[in-house]
């Protein structure tokens, strides 16, 4: 079985403007979500889905695969995690990657919760 972790991080939080990339104890946030899908052992792949280049080259730099861009339409404020998501996997699809199972990695949250999908 082969699972896929999605890091979701969008540009725009209006509560904490650049959370993703602001430094916590000297690193950037998105480097503790890298961290902890890296160590979980449970994922074969882990993507960080972003609209903004800043939050995309932090995350190559904590090691997340960043193989496309987040359009702007599904970074909304009230942009559902579904679509985010629907959208990573046809991303990956289109280069030759599907995956068995889904962890979606909320990256202020730093906890995985892995999800079985359907296989069609």
């Amino acid at each position: 079985m082969t699972t896929l972790g999605i890091v979701p991080a969008r540009s725009g939080s209006k509560g904490v403007p650049g959370k993703n990339i602001r430094l916590l104890a000297g690193r950037p946030l998105i480097e503790y979500t890298a961290r902890a899908a890296q160590a979980s052992g449970v994922l074969d792949r882990v993507v960080l889905s972003t609209d903004s280049l800043e939050i995309a080259d932090a995350g190559r730099r904590a090691g997340l695969d960043v193989p496309f861009m987040r359009p702007r339409a599904l970074a909304e404020d009230n942009t559902p995690m579904v679509p985010v998501l629907e959208h990573a996997l046809e991303a990956l699809s289109a280069e030759g990657w599907t995956a068995d199972r889904l962890g979606a990695i909320e990256r202020n949250v730093l906890r995985i919760g892995i999800y079985e999908l359907e296989s069609g």
